[in-house]
């Protein structure tokens, strides 16, 4: 018998300066920093958000981001296999 399958989601929610949508259509591509005052010294090498989300479709979920309202907010969802 094949379970249903069930979604954790995690969220985390930021209240700041807002990523534009230009920026949001690309936080997710490898070496892609969307603060030009950023060096590879003092922010990174825009890697983190890539490999996170290479995590979570590796584990068949994925990872989204939205910003407006002064709220930047990303959710993980990781499926659960019920039994």
């Amino acid at each position: 018998m094949i379970g249903t399958v069930n979604w954790l989601k995690i969220m985390v929610v930021n209240r700041g300066r807002e990523i534009t949508p230009e920026h949001l259509d690309r936080i997710f591509e490898k070496f892609y920093r969307g603060d030009d005052a950023r060096t590879t010294a003092s922010g990174g090498a825009g890697l983190g958000l890539a490999i996170a989300r290479e995590i979570a479709r590796a584990h068949g979920g994925d990872i989204t981001a939205a910003s407006e309202n002064g709220m930047t907010s990303f959710a993980i969802w990781i499926p659960q296999a019920g039994f």
